[in-house]
């Protein structure tokens, strides 16, 4: 859920009146949880949320460097291997990854079981490229990380573009193992 009023408008209810028709859209599909997404620096919103019974789960953030920025030499520990998805070519292979990498990490979608029938799983290929797509194996050939890239993906507060680099995702057995840093720096 992402809910904007217009400042002329805000302090009329409109945002309460918003949510309220949301949650009950919610309650139509007997959904379970509702994943706002919300600026952790925005007090006004934040307690707006608060008061009708949302916690904090986790953050996200962006981050931005000069294109001339001198990346440092990195690498992966022995028996680990970085492949571009454009050498395998396999949706099941992505599948996994997006659900294995990302598990337990809130609002990336999660399904019960990889499949690369999934839509999202064709979405995100679509959106980055198979080159652009970046997938760590460990030293038994499962898929360990995940990592992306989109050239112009974006624009920053002038409108010029950015590239992106999104969201390294490492499966729960190595998360605490620092293959986030080296996943970003090959990307």
């Amino acid at each position: 859920l992402y809910l904007v009023v217009h400042p002329s408008q805000r302090r009329k209810g409109l945002g309460s009146q918003l949510l309220d028709l949301v949650l009950g859209r919610a309650r139509e599909f007997n959904s379970k949880t509702l994943l706002v997404y919300s600026s952790e620096h925005n007090k006004i919103s934040r307690s707006f949320l608060e008061q009708r019974g949302f916690t904090v789960v986790g953050t996200s953030g962006g981050m931005i460097a000069p294109a001339n920025l001198e990346v440092p030499p990195f690498e992966f520990p022995a028996g680990f291997t970085l492949k571009r998805f454009s050498e395998l070519n396999d949706l099941y292979i992505l599948a996994v990854a997006l659900m294995d990498c990302y598990h337990g990490m809130w609002g990336h979608n999660h399904s019960e079981k990889a499949s690369a029938d999934n839509p999202n799983v064709a979405r995100f290929l679509s959106y980055y490229g198979a080159y652009n797509i970046l997938l760590l194996f460990d030293g038994e050939n499962d898929v360990t990380g995940i990592c992306s890239v989109k050239s112009e993906g974006g624009k920053d507060e002038n409108g010029n573009p950015i590239d992106i680099l999104d969201a390294p995702g490492v499966i729960q057995k190595f998360r605490a193992d620092g293959l986030q840093r080296p996943l970003v720096l090959a990307g």
